[in-house]
């Protein structure tokens, strides 16, 4: 680790009254019913401080919380994350008899693990938690520490950050979230009584909008020693991986065992459209294990193994061997490293190397680039799987040449069905429903459509949910063919669409239509992220029974926002005894910034009143 650089040198770090001490919380703290700042609070952090001892090179954060109701017993079980394995120690205390009684932490609930790219965590699981417990935790380790959050999901009464000098490691911080600091001296930010973050729907990861700093080391300069430069520039960050044993040396070795895998792909895929999706389909045989990376899990050499023998890896393992397939096939690509959507979004401003902790491919097809992912079994080409779908990533060409790449979806996922539906005397609809899924809509249903153990468990399922619908047949077309639109027909009838009121029929045209507004709050602190663009569209023709005439039709309309960044279409036309609806809702935009909020709110309030809109019809 490169904290072992550190020992025996000398720093300066700042002298400052420490605002906790670990193990000796106070009568008021084990007393405390109710946090009057927000009676809500299920559990509080009554203090959190992190000093950074710059003479020890030693990192050390204590961690005080308050457990107010049951909903905040989940706060005895902690995860922490360091660059280096942690030191932990903890206790729990409680009042009996009026006395406070202290359960300490034992070894056997402690885990650490590394994560990726040198990143650990430590998990915890505090003894004897209940409701009116105060736990303590330290958490200790040789480094700065990779972030430090003023703000989490539970109020903050105190929170402390202090860093010391050092003339031999140059280092920078960002700071993410909007709550001002109440004290800022040199080396020290503190800020009281923080607010519980709240989260918003439609918006990015947390931690791109907690209050919190994250670190990066940008050189360390050693006595009779060279300087070691890690994220002063792009460039040195790009250096560090292309001259990585376990990245930039995996993209050079094995180059006759994937020409041969690439060979055979070209032997029946002539487009490179196709060529991508083959290899794809490639990679796809390799397990991933679930672990995001940027490295691979293996030294360059042994690449080749893992695939054929282990057939097992990481997604670093995954999409490295993806770069090396396509770059075989003739096809100009190149790594791109990026932070994953529940990481938060990278800084556009610091290059930074500890805060990346992903690769995916960038390949060019026809006249474009395009972002590929090997690990999601069930998304086709090209649409990239949410977690890749993060702002911007770092596209490495060489090690002197690198840019910004946006990580977004082009291509718009669809969900489209087609009812051909026949209104009956007892204002039962009868008929057939034709749903089309692409992009994501098809990822998400293969997705769930694992978790059942037959075709039939699945209709019994959707009519349980639905007890209006009764299903009589129910097909899907190319459901284990990713690169395919996924299609479902179905035969059903329908209750509950028509109301009778003397001897009028009150019908909902549209079955699936839209209920709920997701937008409630009536303002909007962060950005609206949509992740991608997406339609939701349908046509529906009903045939009246004869005789019933159609007295009130809902009224067509066209919604749009100001820069078409999404719009809602309805039309409702009559022919003879026919009833046509067409509806179209579009989110064309991924990104709105929190002003355009009552623009948002409106367009999803005006389309669900729309489509709850129902014909009137006279019954014979």
């Amino acid at each position: 680790m490169l904290a072992a650089f550190f020992v025996g040198l000398s720093f300066s770090s700042y002298a400052q009254k420490e605002p906790i001490k670990f193990g000796k919380p106070s009568m008021e703290d084990l007393e405390m019913k109710v946090y009057p700042e927000d009676t809500t609070a299920s559990a509080l952090i009554l203090c959190v401080y992190g000093n950074f001892d710059a003479q020890r090179f030693m990192y050390v954060e204590t961690t005080r919380i308050k457990i107010l109701t049951k909903e905040g017993l989940e706060w005895g079980n902690r995860t922490f994350r360091s660059l280096a394995r942690s030191n932990v120690r903890g206790k729990t205390f409680n009042l009996l008899d009026g006395k406070i009684v202290a359960d300490k932490l034992s070894n056997k609930s402690i885990f650490n693990q590394e994560l990726y790219n040198g990143i650990y965590i430590t998990k915890v699981t505090m003894p004897n938690v209940k409701v009116g417990s105060v736990i303590d935790i330290e958490v200790s380790y040789d480094f700065l520490p990779p972030s430090f959050y003023f703000q989490s999901t539970i109020p903050v009464k105190y929170a402390e950050l202090v860093v010391g000098s050092s003339s031999t490691i140059t280092y920078k911080k960002n700071y993410f979230g909007i709550i001002p600091f109440n004290i800022v001296e040199p080396g020290r930010w503190v800020i009281t009584n923080v607010p519980a973050f709240q989260s918003e729907p439609f918006m990015g990861a947390k931690k791109t909008y907690m209050a919190h700093f994250e670190f990066d080391i940008q050189r360390i300069f050693i006595p009779g020693r060279p300087t070691i430069e890690f994220a002063t520039t792009w460039d040195k960050v790009a250096q560090l991986y292309l001259y990585s044993k376990y990245f930039g040396e995996s993209l050079k070795s094995n180059k006759a065992f994937f020409r041969q895998i690439a060979d055979s792909i070209k032997e029946t895929n002539k487009t490179d459209e196709d060529i991508v999706k083959a290899a794809l389909a490639r990679v796809h045989k390799i397990k991933w294990n679930g672990r995001n990376s940027d490295m691979s899990s293996v030294e360059s050499g042994l690449l080749k193994y893992l695939i054929v023998k282990k057939a097992e890896g990481n997604s670093a393992d995954i999409n490295l061997s993806l770069i090396n397939i396509l770059r075989a096939a003739g096809l100009e690509t190149y790594p791109i490293v990026m932070r994953t959507r529940d990481e938060g979004q990278l800084s556009m401003f610091n290059p930074t190397f500890y805060n990346l902790n992903y690769v995916v491919g960038y390949v060019k097809v026809g006249e474009n680039f395009y972002v590929v992912d090997g690990t999601d079994k069930n998304i086709p080409f090209p649409f990239l799987a949410e977690r890749c779908l993060n702002g911007k990533g770092r596209l490495i060409k060489s090690k002197d040449e690198t840019s910004w790449v946006d990580l977004t979806n082009n291509a718009v996922s669809k969900k489209s069905v087609f009812y051909v539906l026949n209104l009956k005397n007892d204002l039962t609809l009868e008929g057939t429903e034709t749903k089309l899924r692409i992009g994501h809509y098809a990822e998400d249903f293969r997705e769930a459509y694992k978790t059942y153990t037959s075709h039939q468990e699945y209709v019994d399922q959707l009519m349980s949910s639905n007890s209006n619908v009764t299903i009589e047949k129910d097909t899907i077309k190319d459901l284990n063919n990713v690169q395919s639109n996924l299609v479902e027909n179905i035969t059903e009838s329908i209750k509950g669409q028509a109301m009778l009121v003397d001897s009028l029929a009150y019908l909902y045209l549209i079955p699936d239509r839209m209920t709920e507004n997701p937008f409630k709050q009536d303002k909007r602190l962060y950005p609206i992220d949509f992740i991608y663009p997406y339609e939701r569209s349908g046509i529906i023709v009903i045939t009246l029974p004869e005789g019933h005439k159609v007295v009130k039709l809902p009224q067509s309309v066209k919604y749009a926002l100001p820069d078409h960044g999404a719009s809602f279409l309805f039309q409702a036309v009559t022919n003879g005894n026919r009833i046509s609806v067409i509806y179209k809702f579009k989110i064309n935009k991924t990104m709105f910034p929190e002003t355009d909020y009552p623009l948002i709110k409106s367009l999803f309030m005006q389309a669900i009143a729309k489509e709850s809109e129902p014909a009137i019809i006279k019954i014979n």
